[in-house]
């Protein structure tokens, strides 16, 4: 795997040109893609996740797989 940083051009058309290493041989590769915007990360809002409260664990319960899902072990 190589990792590659360099810089894209986007035109109005959302139509990508990117500049890629000489030494980099043609063919077909899998590519993954970030996109680091404008807006820099801080300046967005936090992530928040709601937690639900529901009270203590039953008494003698041990999340076996058996007490989750019977007998048959499903």
């Amino acid at each position: 795997m190589t990792t590659i940083e360099t810089t894209i051009q986007v035109d109005d058309e959302g139509k990508a040109t990117i500049r890629l290493p000489s030494d980099l041989k043609a063919g077909s590769y899998r590519a993954v893609l970030v996109i680091n915007g404008p807006e820099p990360l801080a300046a967005r809002p936090p992530l928040t996740f709601s937690a639900h409260d529901v009270g203590p664990w039953p008494g003698g319960f041990t999340a076996r797989r058996e007490e989750i899902y019977g007998d048959d072990g499903r």
